[in-house]
């Protein structure tokens, strides 16, 4: 409330300062620097996975229901300021040239804190290797870890923190676009509560909703209680009542669903379609279970990213002739992410306040591989590390080739996500269309 009434108060002195300004026939030059909020297009102009918004339903009220690449369903700041006061400004004297010009970038200051404090909530992760920033450092010896080089190559200071990936992963990406310094913490390298205060990340690589890649994981379930202690232990430090505030505006952020489906579909005879569905029905109805779990406990806003072309994966496609996808793995996927989205919006009607955005991993990766030009990728099937055909018969490994071109590569590993990819799944997680986040992007959820 108190940066709405500042930001309201300087409104009004910016409005009477410019209610002294005449009209001039001069207007001069305007020069802007900044962000979303001020561009008018120049990211249209950059490579591919720069975050765009050139598509409806953008620019829906500018002039034509124009997508112009303004981050906004019209105009932006720098569109009101060359017509509000900047055009005038040239024939006052420089007394109130100068007074104008401040309370303007007063009020531009104090309207962009509240933007950042209202984009900036606190960001609890769950999942599994696509968004384990390091949990399982902390397990036991025979768990999967990747805290060993040519891990992390990409990320800040060619570090391998654990993350299963060469640099960043969608954690990652997320926690930067609604305005976090750093990604949420690994939940098992807590040492105090204020650790907590702008979320926790509690993913474990390998982990699955019902079924995991590994015992030694911590799978979903273990994860929903590891967050009860902390929303219990935030409900200490806030008090209830802010607690429940605190959390209501905090993004819960969900990448699960690939390991059980690998592990499921090893298991299924190929191509029956009825062992398919009852084995989507079965792992579904849990993260049903899992999903109200988290709404009992304070979650209001889900994203969840729902299983990509895991047959395109470069471990599965060394065994198909060609190095093609695997077809029917891609089907049981197909059926799993399309089940998730149909039970997030049964929630959406069920659970009062529950709101979420589904990201389309496989509409997004199926228009990716379609023009991976378009995306800045040259390299689709072969793993970027690793060894043997693809790259994709033996694990990354301290003594493994690896590319050096990395930013072209889809794929770090024989499973995983290169950074580039995981960037560009995230940007159009955050900011694209239905097809790919529906019923509304991240961008849109957080912001609600």
């Amino acid at each position: 409330m108190a940066k709405k009434t500042t930001t309201f108060l300087l409104l009004n002195l910016f409005l009477v300062a410019l209610s002294t300004l005449t009209a001039a026939a001069v207007s001069p030059a305007v020069f802007v620097f900044g962000d979303s909020t001020v561009d008018v297009g120049n990211n249209n102009f950059l490579p591919s996975d720069a975050p765009k918004v050139n598509f409806p339903p953008w620019g829906i009220d500018y002039p034509g229901r124009t997508p112009t690449g303004r981050f906004s369903n019209g105009f932006n700041y720098a569109d009101y300021v060359a017509k509000w006061g900047i055009t005038t400004l040239s024939s006052l004297p420089m007394a109130k040239k100068t007074t104008t010009f401040l309370l303007l970038i007063l009020f531009l200051a104090a309207l962009s804190t509240l933007t950042t404090a209202a984009v900036s909530p606190a960001v609890f992760v769950f999942g599994d290797s696509t968004v384990d920033v390091g949990n399982n450092n902390f397990l036991p010896s025979d768990a999967p870890k990747v805290n060993f080089p040519p891990w992390g190559i990409d990320f800040p200071g060619r570090t391998p923190t654990g993350r299963f990936s060469n640099g960043f992963t969608y954690a990652d990406y997320i926690a930067k676009a609604v305005g976090l310094a750093t990604s949420p913490p690994p939940f098992l390298s807590l040492s105090n509560g204020n650790q907590m205060l702008r979320g926790v990340n509690f993913a474990s690589g390998g982990a699955g909703i019902l079924y995991s890649s590994s015992g030694d994981v911590i799978a979903m379930a273990t994860q929903i209680e590891d967050y009860k202690q902390v929303a219990a232990n935030l409900t200490e430090r806030l008090g209830k009542k802010s607690a429940v505030v605190f959390l209501d505006k905090s993004l819960f952020y969900l990448s699960v669903g690939s390991n059980d489906v690998l592990t499921l579909y090893s298991l299924l005879n190929p191509g029956n379609s009825t062992q398919k569905d009852e084995a989507v029905v079965l792992v579904l109805s849990k993260f049903k279970h899992q999903l109200e779990r988290l709404y009992d406990l304070g979650a209001r806003k889900f994203a969840v990213l729902g299983t990509g072309l895991l047959g395109c994966i470069p471990v599965v496609r060394v065994a198909v002739p060609s190095y093609g996808c695997y077809e029917d793995l891609n089907d049981f996927s197909l059926r799993f992410k399309t089940a998730t989205k149909a039970l997030l919006e049964e929630l959406s009607m069920s659970l009062k306040g529950f709101q979420y955005s589904f990201g389309d991993s496989y509409e997004m990766v199926t228009k990716i591989f379609s023009h991976p030009q378009e995306y800045g990728f040259t390299e689709l099937k072969a793993a970027c590390c690793g060894g043997g055909r693809l790259n994709a018969e033996s694990d990354c490994l301290p003594n493994s080739t690896y590319c050096g071109n990395r930013g072209q590569y889809a794929f770090w590993d024989l499973s995983h996500p290169s950074q580039a990819l995981s960037k560009t799944i995230t940007q159009l997680s955050l900011y694209g269309p239905p097809l790919f986040a529906n019923p509304v992007n991240i961008h849109h959820l957080v912001k609600s």
